[in-house]
């Protein structure tokens, strides 16, 4: 069903349910920290700035990261039900979403930086629930 954006009362009704609806899977446990992807744009742009070897290394290794990063949230669930829910929103504008602590970090890092630059604010919501059986 259709909402019109200036219906916030139905607009949470409709995320509620929706919300109700969501399965979990079993959590992956998780070593490292999330990617800094803000961090990680910044570095090489600074690095891009240096004329020493080293730094044209550094800056290439952080380049095939950033790339490996991008791709594989370009292929996360997250990233076509995020495009979906933005494609008709021009900012500023705020999203929240619902995700385990963990289990899409990286994706939901990568996607936040993309849609900040859009002037739209991701708030993500850890939900701390058990996976379903």
């Amino acid at each position: 069903s259709s909402i019109a954006p200036q219906d916030p009362a139905a607009t949470l009704k409709i995320t509620v349910e929706l919300m109700s609806k969501i399965s979990l899977e079993s959590q992956q446990q998780r070593y490292l920290q999330p990617t800094d992807v803000t961090r990680l744009r910044s570095n090489i742009s600074y690095l891009k700035q240096t004329d020493s070897e080293s730094s044209k290394r550094l800056s290439a290794l952080l380049k095939f990261e950033y790339t490996a990063f991008r791709e594989k949230a370009a292929k996360h669930p997250a990233n076509a039900a995020i495009s979906a829910a933005v494609s008709k929103v021009s900012g500023p504008a705020l999203l929240a979403v619902l995700s385990r602590p963990g289990s899409d970090a990286d994706a939901l890092n990568y996607i936040k930086d993309h849609l900040s630059r859009r002037h739209i604010t991701c708030l993500v919501v850890n939900e701390n629930r058990p996976a379903s059986a």
